[in-house]
């Protein structure tokens, strides 16, 4: 099974979810379908995952209703015995299962596409035709607990229920698509007045796709969850019009001084004018140069597949033998 933006969308066209959803309307597809993911990742490559000796935070991190676990609560140092080196902050899979089971912690793998030959694969078709960056976390919460809190995120994304459900309470946006650098809003500035405008159960085989700005809340219900949330990390207008002032800024006639006051001002009109042929002409030069490198950037494969193949050549290096030095709590 080939899964691709067309896999990803299904019903639902690549063309009809740009003309339609992106960037607007939320979407929700309901399948009715548990096994449509199986070929891409499932609950048995999770766990199998987290089984692995070398996993370590940051990538691995665990959350409890908003709050993120101290990462000595789950990791151990780890010695290579014959390098005489210790390694800290690798995953202490015992921990995991403890917090997860008996205290309501939620299991975060960020940037999992790093790790995870399928999730590479999907990530790099992903961006080979979209031409931007994708990512795709995964997140495992316990049956009626709540990892993060209400919230927004600075990009667009694809929520794939691969296990379990998970209830997903949409809000009102409190920013016109908010983009990574900008000040978040705070959520609890915003609570009293926020309207619910979605909340829904996804079941295995679902999808959402969530606009970039959504205040969202959620929680598993009374079944464990697994579900990946791939993010489009798109560049807005606003970046590449950045780029541009920041190239018109070495221009010669940006170094010149604004008239000054009362025995300059007969000059202003032809100030204004010169001033802006001069950045017209700019603008219209380093604006095509830039977007032509945007649109290009991806065009002969994807910005990350090189990485992740490097990530992928260091996974299955042979690692000598470890043991465990007790650290933190356990």
């Amino acid at each position: 099974m080939k899964y691709d933006t067309e896999h990803l969308l299904k019903p639902v066209s690549p063309e009809a979810f740009l003309r339609t959803y992106f960037e607007r309307e939320r979407l929700l597809i309901r399948r009715g379908d548990a096994g449509y993911y199986s070929g891409l990742f499932g609950i048995e490559e999770m766990l199998s995952f987290l089984q692995k000796e070398n996993n370590a935070y940051p990538n691995v991190r665990m959350v409890k209703e908003g709050r993120e676990t101290a990462y000595s609560e789950f990791s151990s140092s780890v010695s290579y015995k014959e390098a005489r080196v210790n390694f800290n902050h690798l995953i202490n899979r015992e921990r995991v299962s403890r917090l997860f089971l008996e205290q309501g912690h939620s299991v975060i793998v960020y940037q999992a596409q790093t790790a995870l030959d399928p999730l590479r694969r999907f990530c790099d078709t992903l961006e080979r035709e979209w031409r931007v960056r994708v990512q795709a976390n995964l997140y495992m919460t316990p049956a009626g607990s709540q990892g993060f809190t209400l919230h927004y995120d600075t990009h667009d994304a694809f929520i794939l229920q691969l296990e379990g459900e998970k209830r997903w309470r949409l809000y009102d946006k409190p920013i016109h698509l908010p983009y990574d650098g900008e000040p978040m809003q705070n959520p609890e500035q915003h609570r009293p007045t926020l309207n619910c405008v979605f909340d829904e159960v996804l079941r295995k085989g679902d999808l959402l796709y969530v606009p970039r700005g959504h205040f969202h809340d959620v929680s598993a219900t009374d079944v464990h969850s697994l579900h990946m949330t791939v993010g489009l990390l798109t560049s807005p207008w606003q970046a590449l019009f950045r780029r541009v002032a920041e190239e018109l800024e070495k221009e010669d006639f940006m170094r010149n001084t604004v008239p000054l006051a009362v025995w300059q001002q007969g000059e202003l009109p032809a100030f204004k004018d010169q001033l802006k042929a001069a950045v017209m002409a700019g603008l219209d030069a380093k604006l095509e140069g830039l977007v032509d490198e945007y649109l290009g950037r991806h065009a002969n494969g994807s910005a990350s597949a090189g990485i992740n193949r490097l990530a992928r050549s260091f996974a299955q290096m042979e690692r000598p033998r470890v043991r465990a030095v007790s650290s933190g709590v356990g």
